[in-house]
């Protein structure tokens, strides 16, 4: 997936999705651009969302998730894609998101710039 991602998330009740996108997103183009030597914007357009309705819809959206690397014929089979939650899932990686906390972000930050 070389210009997206996708996952499915839950933001508490008083976190922002908006601003949790812009923290992923800046942390990673900042981690691309100093580890590339390049400067400017990784992402292309804003991010998308929707909620999700039911749990039918859920298992769609994701089953949908799961199969977008062999969509996009990056892996066979969902659990060769290393960067997926179907990879994660199958080789016991539970951590992949951890409690980010305003002191965490601005220290990573720091760092990274």
């Amino acid at each position: 997936m070389g210009n997206h991602f996708h996952f499915l998330i839950t933001p508490e009740k008083r976190e922002s999705l908006s601003s949790i996108m812009k923290w992923i997103k800046m942390v990673f183009a900042i981690r691309w651009n100093k580890k590339h030597h390049k400067i400017g914007h990784f992402w292309g357009d804003r991010f998308f969302s929707r909620e999700i309705k039911d749990e039918r819809d859920f298992w769609t959206v994701f089953e949908y998730i799961d199969q977008n690397p062999v969509i996009a014929e990056l892996a066979k089979k969902p659990k060769e894609w290393q960067y997926s939650g179907a990879y994660h899932r199958e080789h016991g990686i539970v951590s992949i998101v951890s409690l980010v906390t305003d002191e965490a972000w601005r220290t990573d930050l720091k760092r990274l710039l």
